[in-house]
């Protein structure tokens, strides 16, 4: 216990002098109008605009093309210079088709997984005679639960149709793509930017590489990898027993 509380000092204290100089700008277009976490009428709808090659982004097929690439999809399993972009069709949160293909996504971030909601996604897809993929957006990546995958999840190409990708990998990654493709377009090139800041907050990313290299320098000091790894396993069971204590209080 006093090499975990030494762990934790010498954490606070290097994150402590090197925070003041690596704070954000506060000022964010994006949580001023919703929630950071909502997830229909913020990240959904966003997303959407930059993926629909005939979005007011004026950019045609470059942001598709770069988030298709993000995910791992080839230009010849998905034809963007036919595709077509809608939102919340079928309750479908971002449907990106062609005639012969499609890309379901799936976006969560704190809402739970419905019935049998990726059966049900890929039934209506597959009625329309077209070859899908889903991609199963969270913050960091975990799959979907047995429940939603449904009768999905027996198939023996399940793992080639569902895909698991995250805010903090791919869709950090692929802002930053499109935030070069519009580096001559300032409006476009800065909402962009904000927009990443807000990501690396969800997704808890907000360090600055001085930080990290500076973090990887102490848990390399003595048995510090060891000790976080004890922190990192109980850290679920810290989040639970702190929200009871919390209801306990309160009641």
């Amino acid at each position: 216990m006093n090499a975990l509380q030494s762990l934790l000092s010498e954490l606070h204290a290097l994150v402590g002098r090197s925070r003041p100089a690596a704070e954000p700008d506060p000022f964010n277009i994006f949580r001023l109008l919703r929630k950071e976490t909502d997830e229909v009428n913020l990240h959904s709808r966003f997303l959407a605009e930059l993926l629909d090659p005939h979005g007011s982004h004026g950019s045609g097929t470059a942001f598709l093309q770069l988030f298709l690439a993000q995910c791992g999809i080839a230009s010849t399993d998905f034809h963007v210079e036919t595709a077509r972009m809608l939102r919340e069709s079928n309750r479908i949160d971002i449907l990106l088709h062609t005639h012969h293909e499609a890309v379901i996504i799936e976006n969560k971030i704190w809402a739970g997984d419905q019935d049998k909601q990726l059966e049900r996604y890929a039934e209506i897809v597959s009625g329309r005679q077209l070859r899908y993929r889903i991609l199963y957006l969270t913050p960091h990546g975990h799959a979907p639960s047995q429940q939603s995958a449904g009768k999905l999840a027996l198939r023996p190409d399940y793992e080639q149709l569902v895909t698991c990708i995250s805010y903090a990998e791919h869709v950090q990654a692929w802002v930053q793509a499109c935030i070069k493709e519009a580096a001559l377009r300032p409006t476009l090139r800065e909402t962009l930017v904000q927009y990443l800041a807000l990501i690396k907050s969800l997704t808890g990313n907000t360090m600055s590489e001085t930080e990290k290299l500076n973090v990887l320098d102490l848990m390399k000091s003595g048995d510090n990898v060891v000790n976080a790894h004890i922190l990192v396993n109980n850290w679920k069971h810290v989040r639970w027993h702190t929200e009871w204590d919390f209801w306990q209080e309160l009641a």
